[in-house]
């Protein structure tokens, strides 16, 4: 594509008809060359235009990627806080339904505290 190394020989007859026969041999031993089309398309120019626009291109999916962790680790960071802070809600609401119900059962609360008692003296 960018280009092409030629080597070749040639051997060529020209006859000539007029009055008298004339024969004419040109013989090339050896050639060697180099063909390069000025023309048509060059992929390494095109590459070096193109390469540039990848790495931009690249680079701005790496950073939205990070973004996007970032981005998740936050909800994940606030949806942990929010989980430990309903459980420490639910803790105090249960100790506070437990002192409730401790002041609304005082039989209850008796037996219990004699029962204890009963099992602390055996």
């Amino acid at each position: 594509m960018g280009g092409q190394f030629f080597i070749s020989t040639g051997l060529q007859r020209l006859d000539i008809y007029q009055d008298s026969t004339t024969t004419s041999y040109l013989a090339n031993l050896i050639n060697i060359g180099i063909r390069q089309p000025f023309v048509f398309y060059n992929p390494y120019k095109w590459q070096r235009k193109i390469e540039p626009l990848y790495y931009k291109e690249a680079k701005q999916v790496y950073i939205e990627a990070l973004e996007n962790a970032a981005l998740q680790a936050i909800e994940l960071y606030f949806s942990l806080l929010g989980t430990q802070t309903n459980l420490e809600l639910f803790l105090q609401n249960k100790a506070n339904t437990d002192t409730l119900l401790f002041i609304v059962n005082p039989t209850k609360n008796l037996d219990k505290i004699l029962r204890n008692q009963k099992t602390n003296l055996i």
